[in-house]
Formats: structure tokens, C-alpha cells, sequence
């Protein structure tokens, strides 16, 4: 019993002082521009996005949420046949990144990962000459992971910027480098 209530004891202790070195909540929001590449030969196309800084877990690891767009179309014709395709992904999700430290740099890198929601939404339109036309369109909703590696740098006393690469894998797999802005809040 004795054991029992020195494990209680050094467990509600620990956390204690983990709950004392976490600070969670809407701590930035901003935006995101970057330049996306969809598996598969349809060339690569703009991406935007949201982002929301929401806190640190432990000092070396911080919480965001995020959402991103993109779309693409092309097209395709050979002996008259024609095809036009297009493909939209919106994801919504939430990531841990992992803070590594150097020394004497406002540069803070980071590498991380986490799990979204990913919308996406294809359609095809064909033709053929003497043989009419058709189209098929498809939706779907995929849980995708993401994975993160980037750098922030403190722009003005109240925005950091950052650059980051990702590497989406869901329904439809793509890398995207991006850069953007966050605005910090309560500070």
C-alpha cells in the first residue's frame, strides 16, 4: 500500500509539472503560399493556406492547425480525341512540430508531423469525334498524413515568417514548399 501511494504520489507530481510547462491556445494565425506538386504527370500548380499557432505541449514541441488548398487542370488530345481533367484537395489537420535548437539564431527549424482530413474532389471530360463525349466526377475523403520540415524567423516584433516543406500521403499524394506569415496573438 505504502508503494501504491509513493507511485500516486511521484505520478501526480510529474504532472503537475508537465501541465505547468504547457501553454495552449490561440497563440498566431496567418496564411501561406506555396508552390504544390500532385503525384502523377499533371504538373505542379499554386497552393494556399491557413495556419494557427496553438501552443506548446513541452518548450521543444508546438501544436498547429492548418488548412490547404489547391487545384489543377490540364488537358489532353491525340487524333482528335480530347480529355480535360481536373483535381482539388482541401486539407484540414492538425501537426506537431518539434523544435531544434540553435544557439545565438532568431532562425528556429523545426521538423514534425501530423494528421488531416483530406477533401478531394477529381472530374473527367472526354471527347471523340464521331463517338459523342462523356465525363466522370469522384469525391472522396481520405485521412492523410503530413509530414514537416521548415524554419521560422521573427519578422517584426509580432510576425514570424516561415518556409516548409511537406509531404502530404492521402488519396492524393503531393510535396509542397511554401512560404508564409503568422501573427502573433497575446503577446
Amino acid at each position: 500500500m505504502r508503494k501504491q501511494l509513493v507511485v500516486a504520489g511521484l505520478v501526480l507530481v510529474m504532472a503537475v509539472g508537465a501541465s505547468a510547462q504547457t501553454q495552449l491556445g490561440l497563440m498566431g494565425v496567418g496564411g501561406k503560399l506555396g508552390l504544390v506538386s500532385p503525384e502523377g504527370d499533371i504538373g505542379s500548380t499554386l497552393g494556399i493556406g491557413l495556419q494557427a499557432k496553438l501552443g506548446h505541449v513541452i518548450p521543444q514541441i508546438a501544436l498547429d492547425a492548418f488548412v490547404d488548398f489547391w487545384t489543377k487542370g490540364y488537358e489532353e488530345s491525340y487524333l482528335g480525341y480530347r480529355s480535360d481533367a481536373s483535381f482539388t484537395e482541401i486539407a484540414v489537420g492538425a501537426l506537431a512540430k518539434y523544435y531544434l535548437s540553435l544557439p545565438q539564431s532568431n532562425i528556429k527549424p523545426y521538423a514534425g508531423g501530423g494528421l488531416a482530413l483530406n477533401f478531394g474532389h477529381s472530374k473527367v471530360e472526354w471527347s471523340v469525334p464521331g463517338w459523342g463525349g462523356g465525363s466522370e466526377s469522384d469525391t472522396d475523403v481520405d485521412l492523410g498524413i503530413h509530414l514537416v520540415g521548415g524554419a521560422e524567423l521573427p519578422l517584426t516584433p509580432n510576425i514570424d515568417g516561415f518556409a516548409e516543406l511537406k509531404y502530404a500521403i492521402d488519396g492524393a499524394d503531393y510535396f509542397a514548399i511554401s512560404v508564409g506569415a503568422i501573427f502573433r496573438l497575446g503577446r
